[in-house]
């Protein structure tokens, strides 16, 4: 089985959009059935500036939070919700 190179992109708000200085960022990922947690790794492996906001936050697929086990494709819109705190 041989497997092909997607491109994902990420949307981010707030603080990871500041960190990163976008509000998106292309992921590239090798896998033909790719989770959100092998995005999570890509995504802390080419921005390691996120690192903190990426484990202490979640993502959603297609406007829904989901688990990292969940499977995505290039066409889904994914997007990486900082946890935020204030008072």
């Amino acid at each position: 089985m041989t497997s092909r190179t997607s491109t994902f992109t990420v949307l981010l708000f707030g603080p990871a959009a500041e960190l990163v200085g976008a509000e998106t960022v292309s992921i590239e990922l090798d896998s033909s059935a790719p989770t959100v947690h092998d995005l999570e790794m890509a995504l802390v492996q080419t921005r390691p500036s996120l690192q903190e906001l990426v484990e202490a936050g979640r993502f959603a697929v297609n406007t829904q939070i989901v688990r990292r086990e969940t499977r995505i494709s290039p066409e889904d819109e994914i997007a990486l919700i900082s946890m935020v705190s204030g008072g």
